[in-house]
């Protein structure tokens, strides 16, 4: 019986495995806005030759997973007009110029069509026993109004016992349990209709237990490389490479061609300094925490490098969720929000003659900014 340590570092040393996207990741606890449990990249997992995008929760006992089709939407949606009739809804009010700074956009994805932010939540946990408690559950998201979205949660919890991680038919039979370890009348598979849901479970239970050690494949690849074997390793956009050392890599399959871009920097501000996170805590997220005792977390998405859109580092992605299953997603012109950053660093210690006239007038939109939010938080 594997042992939660066991699980825990396997699961652990997956993730790790995984090669990092340069799509940025904050994820902030209500209790602490002044500072993000998490600051990291997401990384990419394929699986059967479909991308998913992955990260650790705020504990790394816990993951969420991503279809790419679902992160692609959240930064895209912006940028481009609705995929069908009234699918997308975009907030306005007074005609302002901070309307071009600050947007809200949803999707009404109740159609099934579309996603939202939609993913798979892992969770292992230590029983007193000595049991590993496996939680999970899919979450989705449907739009209510114009400016929140609803979230769904389908859980499915189970100990982890003998049961059957060999095959992808009996795993959907495992049953799920309440926190008695009594049986809830539902399975995996009644539970995760979405195929893509079951198949991640299922690879993510082989992991831990130790069935497979990389990536969920059903069995590592090797290639010789000088004399000597080395583990094939999946590049994040279908390259597949080694590691001679732990600072190189040789490609034995070409990676797709990615996007490139320049990093928005504007005078050394970028979106993971830690003046740009002081800032984001105290001028956007701290306000919204005291607006709204509600608050349970929030997540800040930023395609620094256009990975996912040719426009995708123009706005930074701020979400938003509250107690009453809503999440509000907020896209805020990055260079704007940099640039104010900035001027507000060296507002604490110099005079306003030393700003140039684009920086005083991001510095002066900042208000402006956090009234917007405040305004459109439902």
């Amino acid at each position: 019986m594997a042992t939660y340590q066991t699980c825990h570092a396997n699961l652990t040393t997956f993730v790790n495995s995984l090669p990092k996207t340069n799509v940025k990741f904050l994820f902030y606890l209500a209790k602490d806005l002044g500072s993000p449990k998490m600051r990291t990249c997401l990384s990419y997992w394929d699986i059967d030759k479909k991308p998913f995008y992955l990260t650790f929760g705020q504990d790394n006992n816990f993951v969420y997973v991503y279809k790419e089709s679902s992160i692609k939407l959240l930064v895209q949606i912006i940028n481009k007009p609705a995929p069908a009739p009234s699918n997308v809804s975009s907030f306005t009010s007074k005609p302002s110029h901070i309307n071009n700074i600050v947007n809200v956009k949803i999707v009404d994805s109740s159609s099934g069509d579309v996603t939202l932010g939609n993913h798979v939540d892992f969770n292992i946990t230590a029983q007193r026993n000595g049991d590993v408690l496996i939680k999970s559950h899919a979450t989705l998201y449907r739009d209510i109004d114009l400016a929140t979205a609803t979230r769904i949660e389908d859980q499915c919890n189970f100990i982890l016992r003998n049961q059957d991680f060999d095959d992808l038919t009996r795993f959907g039979n495992i049953a799920c349990e309440s926190r008695y370890s009594e049986p809830t009348g539902a399975t995996i598979q009644t539970i995760y209709t979405d195929p893509d849901d079951k198949n991640i479970m299922f690879r993510l239970c082989r992991i831990i237990k130790g069935i497979v050690s990389y990536g969920g494949s059903f069995s590592k690849k090797y290639t010789k490389y000088n004399g000597k074997r080395y583990l094939q390793r999946l590049g994040k956009k279908g390259g597949i490479y080694i590691e001679p050392t732990n600072t190189r890599r040789v490609y034995i399959k070409k990676q797709k061609t990615m996007r490139g871009g320049a990093v928005i920097d504007y005078r050394g501000v970028t979106f993971f300094s830690d003046t740009f996170i002081t800032f984001l805590s105290t001028r956007i997220l701290i306000p919204v925490g005291e607006l709204r005792q509600d608050l349970l977390s929030v997540q800040v998405l930023y395609d620094e490098y256009n990975e996912l859109d040719e426009n995708g580092n123009v706005h930074i992605i701020v979400i938003y969720d509250f107690e009453a299953d809503k999440r509000n997603l907020f896209y805020i012109n990055a260079i704007t929000l940099l640039t104010a950053c900035y001027a507000d660093d060296v507002l604490k210690t110099l005079p306003v003659s030393t700003l140039l006239p684009n920086e005083i007038e991001c510095y002066n939109n900042i208000i402006p900014i956090q009234n917007r939010t405040l305004e459109l938080i439902r």
